[in-house]
């Protein structure tokens, strides 16, 4: 058992007993928490809504609060159709989160890592939904919402911040939250905070933007743009993040080889001198 303990610039990981310190620096934040994977995925996530809203019938793929409440239009009036076009794309926003979460539970600590597994499975279904023709529409909207949910939940931080990364309401708010703390406080974490948020929202306006020119110009294959984008960005992060978790762990195993070598070194010099080694907690930098 272990437990870390963090001094300045370095995570301290104790190891067994008193005396087992060993450090290890501080690994960056991930790197699908960093601009150049994010910036990609925001921008999909603005192409979807607006190509779900123009070329797919009037859904929202991303904002369900606006399908929540034209839903509720249609229940209201007794339109059972309309009812049901936008219940579909509730539950499948809904069932795209709980995917995400499984996928997370069993490949999280396994050697695909599953952010990378949901940007390829959200990769293939755009791909899919362009084939599909406009009487297909309920179940292209499907499939895009679930895509938008999975994505949604894995994507969730944007260098340590929370966020999301296919919607604009929340970031709006913590755009407005950091500004004012920066403004009052004049820090300049909050500063750099408030303008992650509002890049963020800005991306996500270019997306929406571009996805209505696109599917102007390619109709339902405008999907594909984004598929591409999604497979892009999976290969993107992979291979660092498996050689820093390849890093941490080897770096444990070095401290608990480096902990038997000093244990040996102090019974080896009792031995010999008749005396005893006061073992007492040591930190490398």
């Amino acid at each position: 058992m272990f437990d870390r303990r963090r001094r300045k610039d370095y995570t301290v990981i104790r190891l067994g007993e008193p005396g087992d310190v060993v450090p290890m620096k501080k690994t960056k934040n991930e790197i699908s928490q960093s601009m150049p994977v994010l910036l990609p995925i925001i921008f999909s996530a603005g192409l979807h809504d607006a190509y779900s809203f123009f070329c797919r019938g009037g859904v929202f793929a991303n904002a369900q609060t606006g399908n929540i409440v034209l839903m509720s239009m249609n229940i209201a009036s007794g339109n059972a159709a309309g009812t049901v076009k936008y219940i579909v794309p509730l539950a499948f926003f809904t069932l795209g989160v709980i995917v995400a979460k499984v996928l997370f539970l069993v490949l999280g600590e396994k050697k695909l890592f599953w952010k990378q597994a949901v940007l390829l499975a959200e990769a293939i279904a755009l791909f899919a939904v362009g084939f599909m023709p406009q009487s297909m529409n309920l179940y292209a909207n499907a499939i895009v919402s679930f895509a938008c949910a999975m994505q949604v939940h894995t994507f969730n931080k944007i260098y340590g911040n929370v966020f999301a990364s296919t919607m604009c309401i929340g970031n709006l708010v913590r755009t407005a939250d950091t500004f004012v703390t920066a403004i009052s406080t004049k820090d300049k974490e909050a500063w750099k905070s408030c303008g992650l948020y509002f890049t963020a929202i800005v991306v996500f306006a270019v997306g929406a933007a571009a996805g209505y020119l696109l599917q102007n110009r390619f109709g339902n294959y405008a999907i594909m743009f984004s598929a591409a984008l999604a497979f892009l960005a999976s290969f993107a992060f992979i291979g660092k993040e498996r050689r820093n978790a390849e890093v941490e762990g080897q770096a444990v195993e070095f401290a608990f080889c480096l902990r038997r070598v000093q244990r040996l070194r102090h019974k080896l010099i009792a031995r010999i001198f008749g005396v005893r080694i006061d073992i007492r907690p040591q930190v490398f930098q």
